[in-house]
Protein backbone atom coordinates (compact mmCIF):
# COMPACT_ATOMS: atom_id res chain seq x y z
CA UNK A 1 0.00 0.00 0.00
CA UNK A 2 1.13 3.11 -1.01
CA UNK A 3 1.79 6.18 1.54
CA UNK A 4 -0.85 8.20 -0.09
CA UNK A 5 -3.64 5.87 -0.29
CA UNK A 6 -2.41 4.89 3.62
CA UNK A 7 -2.49 8.82 4.23
CA UNK A 8 -6.13 8.99 2.57
CA UNK A 9 -7.57 5.95 5.04
CA UNK A 10 -5.89 7.26 7.83
CA UNK A 11 -8.01 10.43 7.80
CA UNK A 12 -10.76 8.59 6.40
CA UNK A 13 -11.03 6.57 9.84
CA UNK A 14 -10.28 9.93 11.49
CA UNK A 15 -12.77 12.00 10.47
CA UNK A 16 -15.66 9.91 8.21
CA UNK A 17 -17.58 7.54 10.75
CA UNK A 18 -17.72 3.65 9.74
CA UNK A 19 -22.08 3.55 9.73
CA UNK A 20 -21.39 6.14 6.27
CA UNK A 21 -18.86 3.51 4.57
CA UNK A 22 -19.28 -0.18 3.18
CA UNK A 23 -15.66 -0.72 1.95
CA UNK A 24 -14.75 -3.45 -0.12
CA UNK A 25 -11.21 -3.08 -0.96
CA UNK A 26 -9.09 0.01 -0.10
CA UNK A 27 -9.21 2.00 -3.21
CA UNK A 28 -8.77 5.62 -3.71
CA UNK A 29 -10.26 6.85 -7.21
CA UNK A 30 -9.16 10.52 -8.28
CA UNK A 31 -10.46 10.76 -11.89
CA UNK A 32 -11.91 8.66 -14.54
CA UNK A 33 -12.30 8.94 -18.45
CA UNK A 34 -14.97 6.61 -20.28
CA UNK A 35 -15.52 3.35 -18.62
CA UNK A 36 -12.02 3.73 -17.23
CA UNK A 37 -10.75 4.63 -13.46
CA UNK A 38 -7.43 5.36 -12.13
CA UNK A 39 -6.86 5.75 -8.58
CA UNK A 40 -4.34 7.92 -6.39
CA UNK A 41 -1.52 5.01 -7.19
CA UNK A 42 -2.16 5.76 -11.31
CA UNK A 43 -3.50 2.42 -11.46
CA UNK A 44 -5.80 1.65 -14.41
CA UNK A 45 -9.55 -0.11 -14.07
CA UNK A 46 -12.17 -0.82 -15.85
CA UNK A 47 -15.57 0.25 -14.14
CA UNK A 48 -17.85 -2.43 -14.13
CA UNK A 49 -19.97 -0.54 -11.16
CA UNK A 50 -20.53 2.50 -12.80
CA UNK A 51 -20.46 4.01 -9.37
CA UNK A 52 -22.91 2.25 -8.16
CA UNK A 53 -24.94 2.89 -11.30
CA UNK A 54 -24.87 6.41 -11.08
CA UNK A 55 -22.59 6.63 -14.34
CA UNK A 56 -24.39 5.78 -17.13
CA UNK A 57 -22.37 8.02 -19.43
CA UNK A 58 -18.65 7.67 -18.19
CA UNK A 59 -16.28 9.67 -16.52
CA UNK A 60 -14.73 12.80 -17.66
CA UNK A 61 -17.29 13.53 -20.31
CA UNK A 62 -16.75 16.76 -21.61
CA UNK A 63 -19.88 17.85 -23.43
CA UNK A 64 -21.62 17.45 -19.41
CA UNK A 65 -18.39 18.92 -17.92
CA UNK A 66 -18.77 22.31 -20.29
CA UNK A 67 -23.30 22.27 -19.43
CA UNK A 68 -22.25 22.33 -15.58
CA UNK A 69 -19.73 24.62 -15.75
CA UNK A 70 -21.89 26.86 -18.02
CA UNK A 71 -24.76 26.63 -15.55
CA UNK A 72 -22.44 27.39 -12.39
CA UNK A 73 -21.43 30.62 -13.98
CA UNK A 74 -24.63 31.69 -14.40
CA UNK A 75 -26.08 30.92 -11.05
CA UNK A 76 -25.74 27.40 -9.19
CA UNK A 77 -29.28 26.88 -8.44
CA UNK A 78 -31.95 29.29 -6.40
CA UNK A 79 -34.78 27.40 -4.53
CA UNK A 80 -37.07 26.32 -7.30
CA UNK A 81 -39.97 25.91 -4.91
CA UNK A 82 -40.87 29.78 -4.37
CA UNK A 83 -39.28 30.55 -8.05
CA UNK A 84 -39.75 28.38 -11.63
CA UNK A 85 -36.97 28.01 -13.27
CA UNK A 86 -36.60 27.43 -16.62
CA UNK A 87 -33.50 24.82 -16.97
CA UNK A 88 -35.62 23.10 -14.38
CA UNK A 89 -38.75 22.70 -16.22
CA UNK A 90 -37.16 22.15 -19.83
CA UNK A 91 -36.03 18.86 -17.58
CA UNK A 92 -39.59 18.11 -16.26
CA UNK A 93 -41.14 18.62 -19.77
CA UNK A 94 -38.38 15.92 -21.17
CA UNK A 95 -38.84 13.68 -18.72
CA UNK A 96 -42.93 13.77 -18.52
CA UNK A 97 -42.14 13.55 -22.22
CA UNK A 98 -40.67 10.04 -21.72
CA UNK A 99 -43.36 8.64 -20.17
CA UNK A 100 -45.35 9.15 -23.20
CA UNK A 101 -48.49 10.01 -21.27
CA UNK A 102 -49.79 13.49 -21.56
CA UNK A 103 -50.73 13.82 -17.72
CA UNK A 104 -47.42 13.41 -15.88
CA UNK A 105 -45.98 15.57 -13.93
CA UNK A 106 -42.54 15.76 -12.27
CA UNK A 107 -40.84 16.28 -8.92
CA UNK A 108 -37.37 16.35 -8.33
CA UNK A 109 -35.28 15.51 -5.32
CA UNK A 110 -31.41 15.16 -4.45
CA UNK A 111 -30.95 11.56 -4.25
CA UNK A 112 -33.19 8.23 -5.04
CA UNK A 113 -33.67 7.59 -1.28
CA UNK A 114 -35.36 11.19 -0.82
CA UNK A 115 -37.23 10.48 -4.15
CA UNK A 116 -38.78 7.50 -2.66
CA UNK A 117 -39.86 9.05 0.29
CA UNK A 118 -41.30 11.51 -1.63
CA UNK A 119 -43.33 8.71 -3.78
CA UNK A 120 -44.43 7.27 -0.27
CA UNK A 121 -45.76 11.42 1.14
CA UNK A 122 -47.71 11.49 -2.65
CA UNK A 123 -49.18 8.32 -2.48
CA UNK A 124 -50.25 8.69 0.86
CA UNK A 125 -51.91 12.19 0.34
CA UNK A 126 -53.28 11.43 -3.02
CA UNK A 127 -55.16 8.27 -1.72
CA UNK A 128 -55.71 9.20 1.76
CA UNK A 129 -54.57 5.66 2.64
CA UNK A 130 -51.68 4.75 5.20
CA UNK A 131 -50.51 1.39 3.94
CA UNK A 132 -47.24 1.11 1.93
CA UNK A 133 -46.52 -2.35 0.60
CA UNK A 134 -43.38 -3.80 -0.50
CA UNK A 135 -41.53 -6.58 -1.43
CA UNK A 136 -38.95 -9.66 0.55
CA UNK A 137 -35.17 -8.41 -0.52
CA UNK A 138 -35.90 -5.50 -1.56
CA UNK A 139 -33.64 -2.40 -1.31
CA UNK A 140 -35.02 1.35 -2.22
CA UNK A 141 -32.88 3.35 -0.38
CA UNK A 142 -31.67 4.30 3.60
CA UNK A 143 -33.65 7.38 3.98
CA UNK A 144 -36.65 6.71 7.10
CA UNK A 145 -39.15 6.19 4.80
CA UNK A 146 -36.67 4.41 1.81
CA UNK A 147 -35.06 2.03 4.18
CA UNK A 148 -38.77 1.26 6.38
CA UNK A 149 -40.15 -0.36 2.66
CA UNK A 150 -36.91 -2.20 2.00
CA UNK A 151 -36.22 -5.51 3.15
CA UNK A 152 -33.17 -6.37 2.20
CA UNK A 153 -30.56 -6.30 5.13
CA UNK A 154 -31.28 -6.31 8.98
CA UNK A 155 -27.95 -4.32 8.80
CA UNK A 156 -29.46 -1.22 8.02
CA UNK A 157 -32.50 -1.17 9.99
CA UNK A 158 -30.79 -2.33 13.29
CA UNK A 159 -30.93 -0.29 16.05
CA UNK A 160 -32.58 3.01 14.39
CA UNK A 161 -36.81 2.05 15.20
CA UNK A 162 -39.28 3.08 15.26
CA UNK A 163 -39.17 2.88 11.92
CA UNK A 164 -42.26 3.81 9.30
CA UNK A 165 -45.19 2.40 10.48
CA UNK A 166 -47.86 1.00 7.97
CA UNK A 167 -45.78 -0.83 5.63
CA UNK A 168 -46.54 -4.49 4.35
CA UNK A 169 -44.36 -6.91 2.84
CA UNK A 170 -45.11 -9.82 0.26
CA UNK A 171 -42.68 -12.14 -1.52
CA UNK A 172 -40.91 -10.57 -4.47
CA UNK A 173 -41.27 -13.24 -7.59
CA UNK A 174 -38.34 -15.03 -7.76
CA UNK A 175 -39.10 -17.74 -10.13
CA UNK A 176 -35.25 -19.42 -10.02
CA UNK A 177 -36.29 -19.65 -5.55
CA UNK A 178 -39.99 -19.98 -5.98
CA UNK A 179 -40.90 -19.64 -2.50
CA UNK A 180 -44.21 -22.02 -3.37
CA UNK A 181 -42.29 -24.39 -5.07
CA UNK A 182 -43.53 -23.86 -8.19
CA UNK A 183 -42.70 -24.78 -11.96
CA UNK A 184 -42.28 -22.02 -14.27
CA UNK A 185 -44.65 -23.77 -16.86
CA UNK A 186 -46.69 -24.91 -14.27
CA UNK A 187 -46.94 -21.57 -12.04
CA UNK A 188 -50.25 -19.99 -10.91
CA UNK A 189 -48.82 -17.63 -9.51
CA UNK A 190 -49.13 -18.05 -5.83
CA UNK A 191 -46.83 -15.06 -5.09
CA UNK A 192 -49.76 -12.83 -6.39
CA UNK A 193 -52.42 -14.81 -4.37
CA UNK A 194 -50.60 -14.46 -1.38
CA UNK A 195 -52.00 -10.73 -1.87
CA UNK A 196 -55.38 -11.54 -2.60
CA UNK A 197 -55.68 -13.89 0.42
CA UNK A 198 -54.16 -10.99 2.68
CA UNK A 199 -56.69 -8.43 1.31
CA UNK A 200 -60.03 -11.42 2.29
CA UNK A 201 -58.75 -11.75 5.73
CA UNK A 202 -56.00 -9.05 7.30
CA UNK A 203 -54.92 -6.78 5.05
CA UNK A 204 -57.81 -4.38 3.75
CA UNK A 205 -57.27 -3.30 0.34
CA UNK A 206 -58.92 0.29 1.25
CA UNK A 207 -56.05 1.07 3.31
CA UNK A 208 -53.14 0.50 0.71
CA UNK A 209 -52.10 3.52 -0.99
CA UNK A 210 -49.76 1.96 -2.91
CA UNK A 211 -47.51 -1.23 -3.95
CA UNK A 212 -43.63 -0.33 -4.53
CA UNK A 213 -42.25 -2.53 -6.68
CA UNK A 214 -38.56 -2.87 -8.26
CA UNK A 215 -39.07 -4.20 -12.00
CA UNK A 216 -35.90 -5.93 -11.36
CA UNK A 217 -34.86 -6.59 -7.97
CA UNK A 218 -31.23 -5.35 -7.96
CA UNK A 219 -29.67 -6.21 -4.33
CA UNK A 220 -31.73 -9.27 -4.30
CA UNK A 221 -29.19 -10.65 -7.23
CA UNK A 222 -31.11 -9.20 -10.41
CA UNK A 223 -33.77 -10.91 -10.43
CA UNK A 224 -36.41 -10.69 -13.24
CA UNK A 225 -40.32 -11.92 -12.38
CA UNK A 226 -42.44 -12.68 -15.29
CA UNK A 227 -44.52 -10.35 -17.21
CA UNK A 228 -48.14 -11.59 -16.01
CA UNK A 229 -47.18 -11.16 -12.59
CA UNK A 230 -46.45 -7.03 -12.86
CA UNK A 231 -49.51 -7.23 -14.98
CA UNK A 232 -52.15 -8.59 -12.94
CA UNK A 233 -50.81 -6.82 -10.12
CA UNK A 234 -50.94 -3.51 -11.94
CA UNK A 235 -55.07 -4.82 -12.76
CA UNK A 236 -55.40 -5.69 -9.09
CA UNK A 237 -54.07 -2.58 -7.84
CA UNK A 238 -56.78 -0.95 -10.74
CA UNK A 239 -60.07 -2.65 -9.35
CA UNK A 240 -58.83 -1.51 -5.55
CA UNK A 241 -57.75 1.77 -6.41
CA UNK A 242 -53.97 1.35 -5.32
CA UNK A 243 -51.31 3.35 -7.06
CA UNK A 244 -48.33 1.43 -8.59
CA UNK A 245 -44.90 2.84 -7.93
CA UNK A 246 -42.01 1.35 -10.00
CA UNK A 247 -38.40 1.88 -8.47
CA UNK A 248 -36.29 2.77 -11.73
CA UNK A 249 -33.69 4.23 -9.69
CA UNK A 250 -31.36 0.83 -10.89
CA UNK A 251 -32.30 0.00 -14.19
CA UNK A 252 -34.44 2.79 -15.82
CA UNK A 253 -33.32 5.64 -17.91
CA UNK A 254 -32.60 3.32 -20.65
CA UNK A 255 -30.60 1.10 -18.95
CA UNK A 256 -32.84 -2.11 -20.17
CA UNK A 257 -32.86 -0.73 -23.12
CA UNK A 258 -36.46 0.47 -22.64
CA UNK A 259 -36.76 3.90 -20.97
CA UNK A 260 -38.51 2.28 -17.92
CA UNK A 261 -37.63 -1.06 -16.85
CA UNK A 262 -41.64 -1.30 -16.17
CA UNK A 263 -42.29 -1.23 -20.27
CA UNK A 264 -40.15 -4.43 -21.17
CA UNK A 265 -43.26 -5.77 -18.79
CA UNK A 266 -46.23 -3.72 -21.19
CA UNK A 267 -47.19 -2.55 -17.58
CA UNK A 268 -47.79 1.39 -17.18
CA UNK A 269 -47.54 3.01 -13.24
CA UNK A 270 -48.78 5.79 -11.72
CA UNK A 271 -45.72 6.51 -10.48
CA UNK A 272 -41.91 6.32 -11.45
CA UNK A 273 -39.13 6.97 -9.04
CA UNK A 274 -35.59 8.00 -11.21
CA UNK A 275 -32.43 8.69 -10.45
CA UNK A 276 -29.08 7.37 -10.06
CA UNK A 277 -27.72 7.50 -14.23
CA UNK A 278 -30.28 10.42 -14.95
CA UNK A 279 -28.07 13.29 -13.04
CA UNK A 280 -24.70 11.51 -13.45
CA UNK A 281 -23.86 11.34 -9.89
CA UNK A 282 -25.81 15.28 -9.44
CA UNK A 283 -28.63 16.10 -7.92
Amino acid sequence: MSKQLESILQRQDEYVPKSARIPYVPISFVCGKGAKLYDCDGNEYIDFLASASSANIGHGNEEIAQAVYGQMTDLSQYISAYFPSGPMIDLAEKVSHMTGRPDMMVSFSCTGSASIDGAIKYARGYTGRPKIVSFSESYHGSTYGAISVSKLTNSMRRKIGPLLPECETFHYPTCLRCQYHQKPEACKLDCLEQIRYAFRHYLPADEVAAFLVEPIAGDAGLIVPPARFFQDLAALCRENGILLISDEINQGVGRTGRMFAMDNFGVECDLYVLGKSLGGGLP
